[in-house]
């Protein structure tokens, strides 16, 4: 009752657990998009369509493709009601696309049953759900990707990575699987709908005088001092988050040089396990592993994941 009926959602941030915080992000980023106004930035908040202003911190691509569909409510409050019913509808949906996994991967039947089990009654998705986040559905549309590479249907796992790209970008190292399989169509999409876009569209307001260009850097890689990374929140799980507990008070500096020497591993590990693989492509096995392996590579390397990933990783 109070994920769809929120009581205080006219109140802002400070005084609602944050309700639709992100939807509200995407509902007037997707209003900026087709009025010609940056989405990133204080000038978001110029023309205010949401009950409150939330920066937005993803790529252009998804006011693009998601940003659509919200224009045809009539308020950004309705079209949050659109959105959980469209994310419970898909998770309940994504039920079958597990059961059809379990199977072809010959699955045994307890297996499978408590896979359903953890995926209806994860916590935290009603906290998902009430903030109108994406991770959730990132993680869906990177699961129909799996499901789809699963049952050798190039263009359809393509596509679906893509559109969980363009909710949220958790899955962009998934490129390298896509490019070491040679999968034409995803790539094709990814340069057009990732790369081109965004670089068209930032490159459109700093023509305008916007530095369009360092307020999307600033955002994607959170280059802003946080003080050790939001050491001081509960729900910030990252490895840099634990790199900045034990280093940040004994020396900013020293936590630094352990945060990106941290990072440098990560992509490291990304190369050789890639090289790795590309030695054994053809093996389905090594293929859906490889294809995991790269989705949570994000999250490891990014500096700030909060409780709500790990429903992607779920």
């Amino acid at each position: 009752y109070y994920i769809f009926f929120p009581f205080c959602i006219k109140l802002g941030y400070s005084q609602c657990a944050a309700v639709g915080q992100d939807f509200f992000a995407l509902y007037q980023a997707g209003y900026n998009l087709f009025h010609n106004i940056f989405i990133y930035g204080n000038s978001g908040s110029s023309d205010l369509v949401a009950p409150y202003f939330m920066f937005f911190k993803y790529f252009p691509v998804t006011p693009l493709v998601w940003g659509i569909p919200t224009l045809f409510f009539n308020s950004a409050i309705s079209a949050y009601g659109g959105y959980l019913f469209f994310s419970i509808s898909l998770h309940l949906v994504s039920i079958y696309i597990i059961v059809k996994i379990a199977q072809k991967l010959k699955a045994k039947q307890y297996q499978t049953v408590s896979a359903i089990f953890v995926w209806l009654t994860y916590f935290s998705l009603t906290s998902e759900w009430r903030m109108g986040q994406f991770n959730h559905l990132a993680g869906m549309f990177l699961l129909f990707a799996i499901y789809f590479e699963l049952f050798e249907k190039r263009i359809l796992s393509g596509l679906f990575w893509i559109l969980s790209l363009a909710w949220k970008p958790q899955a962009l190292f998934v490129v390298l699987y896509f490019w070491l399989t040679k999968n034409k169509f995803a790539i094709v999409l990814f340069l057009l709908f990732i790369i081109v876009f965004t670089i068209g569209y930032l490159g459109y307001f700093e023509l305008q005088g916007v530095s369009a260009f360092r307020e999307f850097f600033k955002n994607i890689l959170i280059l802003e001092d946080h003080h050790g990374w939001q050491v001081g929140y509960i729900d910030n799980f990252s490895v840099n988050a634990l790199w900045g507990q034990y280093f940040y008070p004994i020396s900013p500096f020293l936590y630094n040089f352990v945060s990106k020497f941290w990072s440098a591993l990560v992509i490291i590990l990304l190369f050789l396990v890639s090289v790795k693989f590309s030695k054994n492509s053809t093996n389905l096995d090594s293929r859906i592993y490889f294809l995991l392996f790269t989705a949570v590579s994000m999250p490891l390397f990014h500096k700030e994941v909060w409780e709500s990933h790990l429903t992607f990783w779920l």
